[in-house]
């Protein structure tokens, strides 16, 4: 008997407008690397639906575990108030501007990513490994550039500098 029902997974649909263009852009949060595009708010969260499905029987076919749907957990409201330098500060407020999203959107993002990435690097196949995630600056990261190194080694993370001509 299959359960698995692809509504139960956080799908966020939001308009955009490109060169005088309006169409609409869906992300499945369990799935962060999944965008679709359509003209109509309903197309989009079908084909983000579709593509949950979709991939779902892919990872089945494949015999890996899918991600869960995302659970709500009680005692936390979503909320941070969170003090930086002002240096990071700018450095994300460019770098937000820049790609267009909102400030609290980039460092969602940012944040999940990481989670993402430490998540895994202690999945590896090496227990004794932590995630070391360093950039260097005005650069982007890519998944080559993440190493390990024995637990002992102190995490580090230099923030992204935008330099502009």
């Amino acid at each position: 008997m299959n359960t698995f029902d692809a509504y139960t997974y956080s799908v966020a649909v939001r308009k955009i407008e490109e060169d005088g263009e309006t169409h609409f852009e869906a992300r499945v949060k369990e799935l962060p690397d999944v965008y679709e595009y359509a003209e109509t708010y309903e197309e989009a969260y079908a084909l983000a639906i579709d593509t949950i499905e979709t991939a779902a029987e892919m990872y089945a076919e494949e015999g890996r575990e899918f991600p869960l749907p995302h659970v709500e957990i009680e005692g936390y409201s979503g909320r941070v108030t969170l003090r930086m330098e002002k240096s990071l500060h700018r450095s994300m407020a460019l770098l937000s501007e820049y790609e267009n999203v909102s400030l609290n959107s980039l460092i969602c993002n940012i944040l999940s990513r990481y989670s993402g990435m430490v998540v895994a690097a202690n999945n590896y196949r090496y227990e004794n490994a932590c995630f070391i995630f360093t950039a260097q600056q005005g650069t982007r990261i890519s998944a080559e550039e993440v190493s390990f190194a024995p637990k002992s080694t102190l995490a580090s993370w230099m923030p992204l500098t935008l330099n502009h001509a």
